[in-house]
């Protein structure tokens, strides 16, 4: 029986040897986790959420992008739904919005010049509207933003050009209020005065200066003459009054004499 007892004892002690190395040499593997979706989020919220999963953010990269709003995660590794070990290190991109552009000084220069330089600088989308002014035709004359300003690729440039002087509309045979208003829409003054010897209707303009089309600066007059003439209405005939007329004079009978006219001889 003793060596019986010996037996057990010495197989029991192996068994307890073997787990004890076993544990100490061959550990048993972590849980794994699985590795949250980020993108899409800022990076703020990409962080809490690799936290609360176990796992550790790592390199945190910036990069530009035309279609992801800066600060929002564009890239992450280990992708999302990974299983990973605990405290596995996750890297980000985060987009940083579009590049930047500067504006260049387009302000003076030819219309089509200023357009291919912004071109050149990165910018496609260009606006540009036409103006009336004293300078040359197609000078630029603002832009919006100014030259020198930081912004996104994409923005859009706004240039305001001038199309040249105005010129001055034809207004003889308009009314003078009609000729008034077409004056001032093309940015000039009129400048009234009165046509004495014209015998068109009165209130038509019969004259201008300038004369029609000829550019002008904005602000200048141009001088209209308008016809005071009032047709003279014709005056009735004065009808002749009637003459009197004569009063008839009863010519006198010879007053009769005393003395008997001769009568017929006695008989």
């Amino acid at each position: 029986g003793l060596w019986v007892l010996l037996g057990l004892l010495v197989i029991a002690l192996l068994v307890a040897g073997y787990l004890l190395v076993q544990d100490s040499l061959f550990p048993d593997s972590p849980e794994q986790v699985q590795v949250p979706s980020v993108v899409q989020l800022d990076e703020q919220a990409a962080r809490l959420a690799i936290g609360s999963a176990g796992l550790t953010v790592g390199e945190v990269t910036p990069q530009n992008s035309d279609d992801v709003e800066s600060g929002l995660v564009i890239e992450q590794t280990p992708a999302a739904d990974d299983f990973v070990s605990p405290d596995t290190v996750v890297d980000l991109v985060v987009s940083i919005g579009r590049p930047m552009l500067t504006v260049p000084v387009v302000v003076n220069l030819q219309r089509k010049a200023a357009v291919d330089l912004l071109r050149r600088e990165g910018f496609t989308d260009i606006q540009q509207n036409a103006v009336p002014s004293d300078e040359d035709r197609n000078q630029v004359l603002e832009q919006n933003p100014p030259a020198g300003s930081e912004v996104a690729d994409g923005t859009t440039i706004t240039l305001t050009y001038s199309r040249g002087p105005e010129r001055v509309p034809e207004v003889v045979g308009e009314q003078q209020r009609q000729a008034e208003q077409l004056i001032l829409a093309q940015g000039f003054q009129p400048v009234i005065q009165e046509d004495l010897g014209s015998e068109e209707p009165a209130g038509i303009v019969t004259q201008q200066f300038p004369a029609p089309g000829v550019p002008l600066e904005q602000g200048g007059d141009v001088t209209i003459f308008v016809s005071v003439f009032v047709e003279p209405t014709e005056e009735p005939e004065p009808t002749e009054e009637p003459q009197p007329t004569e009063e008839p004079t009863v010519q006198p009978t010879e007053e009769p004499t005393d003395e008997p006219t001769n009568g017929p001889p006695n008989g």
